[in-house]
């Protein structure tokens, strides 16, 4: 009888504990937002620039810089930071900064036509 008392505590710990953290990892990716900035980068050294300093501001957890299109794409956590406080980070590195919004044409976002 104790055996099987603690075999079922044991399945019980074990499948609470799958959940909770199956839980948690959704909530992290549900407070995950991405903004695309274009900024006036001019050369390598300007990407450079934005590589270097803009993952040191709060909840970036993703940068991508394109020179050919000068645009920035952040990835970061919602709840430490926002569009507009990335936008001045850029702007506070000397780059003119504007936050692109996404365009949709019937249903689909301009991103997923290209």
């Amino acid at each position: 009888m104790k055996k099987t008392l603690f075999l079922l505590l044991v399945f019980t710990s074990a499948l609470l504990t799958i959940t909770a953290t199956d839980s948690l990892a959704q909530t992290k990716d549900k407070k995950l937002k991405t903004v695309k900035i274009k900024a006036s980068l001019d050369c390598q050294g300007c990407v450079n620039k934005v590589k270097k300093n803009i993952p040191f501001e709060k909840g970036v957890k993703d940068l991508d810089v394109s020179l050919e299109t000068k645009i920035i794409k952040i990835t970061y956590r919602a709840d430490k930071n926002d569009d507009e406080s990335l936008r001045k980070a850029v702007e506070k590195l000397g780059y003119d900064a504007v936050i692109l919004k996404e365009e949709k044409t019937q249903g689909q976002s301009k991103e997923e036509l290209n």
